[in-house]
Parts: structure tokens; C-alpha cells; sequence
């Protein structure tokens, strides 16, 4: 089997309370405090969605398609659907287009999909 050389190296500090919660997180799995760091840190950063420009415009106006579907369908249930809600539902989409799509791209990492 053929190693990869690990030749970074990344040094931070912790308070003593994140410290004794390394610590119980490692002893827990067996690790080394060290070791269980570097574990966490590197399923974090492969957990990651990687998406290019192009690919990232396109999630957005999804997101943004199912937010005003939804916020639409909403409006109508409720008896309020009118041209000047849904004016207002597009400003406020264009304006929160950053917040909306993290929000989903938050909920999709959390949820392991």
C-alpha cells in the first residue's frame, strides 16, 4: 500500500475547555487528541460541497425557484396571493439570494444527502 508523505503542518491553540473536549471526543473513538483532530478536520473539509461558477448559478436559481414556489404556494393558502405580494416576494428573494442558498446548502450537509 502506498503512503501519501504528510509534509504540512498546522499548529492552532485551544482554551482549556476545548482542550478536555478534544481530549474526551478522542479518547472516545481511541484516538490521540492529535490524531482525532486531524480526523475531524479532514471529514469536515471532504464533506465540502465543490461546485464551479457555473454549477454554483445554477443551484442558486434552483434555490431560488423553490423559495418563491414555496413562499407562493404559502401566500395562496393563505388567501393572500396577489401581484403586489409577489413583487415583493421577488425583491426580497433577489435581496436574501446569498442567506437562502446557504441555508439549503447547510441543511443538505447536515442532513448527510
Amino acid at each position: 500500500m502506498s503512503t501519501t508523505a504528510l509534509t504540512r503542518v498546522v499548529t492552532y491553540r485551544l482554551s482549556e475547555e476545548q482542550g478536555e473536549l478534544l481530549d474526551e471526543s478522542a479518547a472516545g473513538v481511541g484516538n490521540t487528541a492529535n490524531a482525532q483532530a486531524r480526523e475531524v478536520l479532514l471529514n469536515h473539509l471532504s464533506s465540502q460541497l465543490k461546485m464551479t461558477a457555473q454549477e454554483q448559478l445554477l443551484f442558486e436559481e434552483i434555490c431560488k425557484i423553490r423559495y418563491t414556489l414555496g413562499r407562493g404556494f404559502s401566500l395562496l393558502a393563505a388567501g393572500q396571493l396577489s401581484i403586489e405580494a409577489m413583487k415583493q416576494l421577488n425583491n426580497d428573494v433577489d435581496s436574501q439570494m446569498n442567506a437562502i442558498t446557504k441555508a439549503v446548502l447547510t441543511k443538505r450537509n447536515n442532513s448527510g444527502r
